[in-house]
């Protein structure tokens, strides 16, 4: 049954146009064809980013009544706070880093080619448990854009889709008669 509330497809559309723009940044300015590695924390926030893209689609498409908006914005809400976690751990990370700065093998394990880290798994589950692993215990290669470095960027539009799939969370019935 479909809602005929419009806000929560207003919501979800602004999630999903965000969500768009923002794997286009990532693939455009994020990650420069010159780089000789993928940002373990790009390629993670790229994997969270297109998910929460396709819940949005899906609440879109499906425009399920309050219930139904209610859970797609949970899945929405606990995958970016995944993404919300993941980037703090590399701003901490790089903060401590800053302090005692890496050196040797830590460095260059950290620093190989994405593909080199995919080389050694031979199934699908074996090459997201082995990006986890290096988005969470390597630090990102900062790219400065705007003076705020990627793990910046990536953590302020993780909370702008928390703050969307927040809205539709909390969002109350539509009293008859009003406006909004």
């Amino acid at each position: 049954m479909a809602n005929k509330d419009p806000v929560y497809r207003r919501y979800n559309t602004l999630g999903f146009f965000i969500s768009l723009a923002a794997i286009g940044y990532i693939i455009l300015n994020l990650q420069p064809s010159s780089a000789q590695f993928s940002s373990p924390l790009i390629s993670i926030s790229k994997l969270i980013i297109l998910t929460s893209l396709q819940f949005f689609l899906l609440a879109i498409v499906h425009n399920p009544l309050r219930i139904g908006q209610r859970i797609y914005a949970i899945l929405n809400i606990t995958l970016i706070s995944a993404g919300v976690a993941v980037t703090s751990y590399h701003l901490w990370i790089q903060s401590s880093l800053a302090e005692n700065p890496k050196t040797g093998d830590e460095y260059t394990q950290c620093h190989q080619p994405i593909e080199e880290l995919f080389a050694s798994q031979p199934n699908l589950l074996g090459k997201l448990t082995e990006l986890v692993h290096a988005s969470t215990f390597c630090p990102v290669s900062s790219m400065e854009q705007m003076t705020i470095g990627s793990a910046e960027q990536c953590l302020i539009l993780f909370l702008i889709l928390m703050l969307i799939s927040w809205k539709n969370l909390t969002r109350k019935q539509k009293i008859k008669g009003s406006f909004l």
